[in-house]
């Protein structure tokens, strides 16, 4: 289905807890992405306003794309989740067939185990 650029998915409730993102913020901000404030990161990501603030960091999108995995997994809503999917590779103007492609592929890389371990650390406990 072809992207809408018309349409700005705004939600209302929240997909990811602060606590999460709180974790993934520490692990990313900076690093992967440019500095943004945490309640930037928090809104953006739950798509409480779509002003598109989170800038990747040049040669990241493969950390980004496990990080976007990793999130989408949380919601288990199949139609939430793809609208969700589609609005957050919009905003980082993402391509959904290279997300498909690599968005667990980081595990084969070696240099990106401890990011994809500490990433994974942040959902532990909503997992169990």
């Amino acid at each position: 289905s072809k992207y809408n650029s018309e349409f700005i998915f705004v939600n209302k409730i929240e997909l990811f807890p602060m606590e999460i993102i709180m974790k993934i913020h520490q692990e990313t901000n900076n690093e992967v992405f440019e500095n943004i404030k945490i309640t930037n990161f928090y809104d953006e990501l739950n798509f409480f306003h779509s002003v598109k603030k989170i800038k990747i960091k040049p040669k990241q999108n493969n950390k980004v794309y496990y990080v976007i995995y990793k999130l989408s997994s949380l919601i288990k809503d199949k139609e939430l989740k793809n609208i969700w999917l589609d609005s957050i590779l919009h905003n980082f103007q993402l391509k959904k067939s290279h997300y498909f492609s690599k968005c667990t592929a980081v595990s084969n890389v070696d240099s990106l185990k401890d990011f994809m371990k500490n990433i994974d650390k942040a959902f532990d406990k909503e997992t169990k």
